[in-house]
């Protein structure tokens, strides 16, 4: 058979958000956010059977920051093939235009994705993808998650103290534009916390822009997500969270240490709720549960390691390995050991998935 290469077109949204909705079964507001923010044509590559979408995969420019200065990554998502045309080969024809492009255009240091499984991690290694990051999971039960949404739709309960649980979405969606009590905004909030987040030294770290914090907190807010916030005053930094329906914890403000306490806090005061064990709350702490698990894949481009030469020196000696030899290899060859050496030593942050 043979298929078109083609950058879609505006138009082609319609038919790409199908295709997108029958590969990964995300909600019509997901889609919406997405959609809506960022689509952009001259990133995304669709294969085309005669007029008939056969498959697709869409780019999205996010900027880093690193020790290297300013980065910028192409992330690629929703890679998706209708199923009668699959084991053709067309993802692979795809993804290798696209990084082709990206090479070309000397636009990007980097092209990132995040593998849904092993087999998909697999797939992306012959392409020049290697592991660069875990991400630190962060889980409750789900009788927590359910007493908190039974706490937070009771009647009476608004405010307590400096305590404030929501799951209401159109009031989550004003508590991003108001003040929070003796805070500013939930969307101020979460800046703040990025901005000051400790990073380790070599780290490269997402830079959201408060356009993006917007769009993510609005997509936790559609998927059915409990926030809870303590906000002890203006010159106090507020320990906020967001519980979605998995029992997945979002950490969105404040110290990792005092989350615990808060939920804690909050159950043990305010709910008798006789469906959680004697075992899963006591009275200092509820149980966070953290499970590490790999995550994103890079493929580093010619502009990243024109940026890092001079650090190769620094690099190497952290390696324990001869900076000599590096001089005598050929490109592949550096580029392989690097991104080797940056999949241990780097963590991508990404608050997408």
């Amino acid at each position: 058979m043979e298929y078109d290469i083609i950058v879609p077109l505006e138009e082609s949204k319609i038919a790409m958000r199908e295709l997108w909705k029958d590969t990964f079964d995300d909600t019509d507001s997901y889609l919406d956010i997405f959609f809506n923010n960022y689509f952009t044509p001259r990133l995304c590559r669709c294969a085309m059977r005669e007029s008939s979408l056969a498959a697709m995969l869409l780019g999205v420019s996010y900027d880093f920051c690193s020790e290297l200065g300013r980065l910028r990554g192409l992330y690629l998502c929703g890679l998706s093939t209708r199923s009668e045309y699959r084991k053709q080969g067309l993802m692979s024809r795809l993804i290798e235009d696209i990084i082709d492009d990206a090479e070309k255009s000397g636009e990007f240091d980097f092209v990132f994705l995040i593998p849904a499984d092993d087999h998909l991690r697999e797939y992306y290694k012959k392409f020049g993808f290697y592991d660069s990051s875990d991400i630190e999971r962060m889980m409750v039960s789900r009788e927590i998650y359910e007493s908190l949404r039974r706490i937070s739709s009771t009647p009476d309960y608004a405010l307590c103290d400096d305590i404030r649980i929501i799951s209401d979405t159109e009031e989550l969606k004003d508590l991003m534009r108001s003040r929070c009590g003796n805070q500013e905004s939930l969307l101020t909030i979460c800046r703040k916390y990025e901005s000051t987040y400790h990073r380790n030294p070599g780290d490269i770290s997402i830079t959201h822009t408060h356009s993006d914090w917007a769009i993510l907190l609005e997509e936790k807010i559609e998927s059915g997500g409990v926030l809870i916030m303590r906000t002890p005053g203006s010159n106090a930094d507020a320990t906020v969270m967001m519980i979605q329906e998995d029992g997945e914890v979002i950490q969105l403000g404040g110290k990792r240490s005092d989350m615990s306490k808060l939920l804690a806090d909050i159950i043990c005061k305010k709910c008798d709720d006789t469906q959680i064990s004697s075992a899963d709350i006591a009275s200092a702490h509820v149980p966070i549960i953290c499970r590490r698990e790999k995550y994103g894949m890079v493929r580093f481009l010619p502009r990243f390691w024109q940026k890092s030469q001079g650090f190769e020196n620094r690099i190497f000696e952290s390696a324990s390995t001869i900076p000599q030899k590096f001089a005598k290899m050929n490109f592949e060859e550096k580029s392989k050991i690097l991104a080797q050496f940056f999949s241990r030593y780097l963590h991508f942050r990404l608050m997408l998935d």
